[in-house]
C-alpha cells in the first residue's frame, strides 16, 4: 500500500512525528476514517527554525520545504545530503547518517545534493557526551564553560560509576555550528579530570 510505504520511509528518515504515525496507522486500519538524572526545563529555541529559507541550498531544484532530520542532527559544517520525502519536502541528513544510507540504498532516486546556504539559522540542537573522573564541582565547572560560551542547555543527564569513580554526562545543547561545537568541546576537555568530550553520533 502506498500509505504504508510512505510511513516506513518517513519513519526511517526520522521525520515522522508520533501524531502523524497514529494518523497513518488509523488510515491503514480504517481507510474510511480520514541512575541520577537532572532534567532541565527546555527553553523555547528562538533561533532553531527547521526549513527556514536560506539555510539550505538545494541543487537543481527551486525553493523546497526543508527540515533537519532528528536522527542525526546535522550542523552547519557537516557534510549533508537531502532525502525527498512524500509530501514533507526534503529531509536534511548528515552524509554518514545510517538512516539516510539505508534509504538511499533502497531509493537512490530520492537522494539529492544539498549544501549549507550563506546565512544559517541561529542555533541547532545537538547531543554531547562528557566522561570524567568524578569530583566535587565537576558539573559546576562544565556549566561555567557553557555559560562563558553562551550555550543554551536543553537537558542534562548525569550518571556516576562508583567502581571506577567516573561520571558520564549527556547534554542536549543549542549550538550555531560545527566550529562553535569544536571550540566548546575543546574548552571542556581542558577542565581538570576530563577523560573524553565528544559529539554523540548515535542515531
Amino acid at each position: 500500500m502506498k500509505i504504508a510505504e510512505d510511513m516506513f520511509a518517513a519513519l526511517g528518515a526520522g521525520d515522522l512525528r508520533l501524531a502523524q504515525l497514529v494518523n497513518l496507522a488509523q488510515q491503514l486500519v480504517e481507510p474510511e476514517r480520514g541512575n541520577e538524572q537532572l532534567e532541565l526545563i527546555p527553553r523555547k529555541a528562538t533561533g532553531y527554525k527547521p526549513g527556514k529559507r536560506g539555510d539550505i541550498q538545494i541543487q537543481g531544484v527551486g525553493n523546497l520545504m526543508t527540515q533537519m532530520a532528528g536522527c542525526c542532527q546535522p550542523l552547519p559544517g557537516d557534510a549533508i545530503v537531502g532525502y525527498i520525502t512524500q509530501g514533507r519536502g526534503v529531509s536534511i541528513h548528515r552524509q554518514d547518517c545510517a538512516s539516510v544510507l539505508q534509504l538511499g540504498g533502497r531509493e537512490p532516486e530520492r537522494i539529492i545534493q544539498v549544501s549549507w546556504g550563506p546565512v544559517p539559522v541561529l542555533t541547532y540542537p545537538v547531543d554531547i557526551i562528557i566522561r570524567a573522573y568524578d569530583r566535587s564541582g565537576l558539573l559546576r565547572d562544565v556549566s561555567q564553560v557553557l555559560l562563558n560560551e553562551r550555550i543554551n542547555v536543553l537537558a542534562v543527564n548525569t550518571r556516576s560509576n562508583k567502581e571506577d569513580n567516573t561520571a558520564l554526562m549527556s547534554l542536549t545543547i543549542e549550538i550555531p555550528g560545527l566550529d562553535a561545537l569544536g571550540r566548546l568541546l575543546g574548552r571542556i576537555s581542558q577542565l581538570p579530570n576530563i577523560i573524553e568530550t565528544r559529539r554523540n553520533r548515535t542515531p
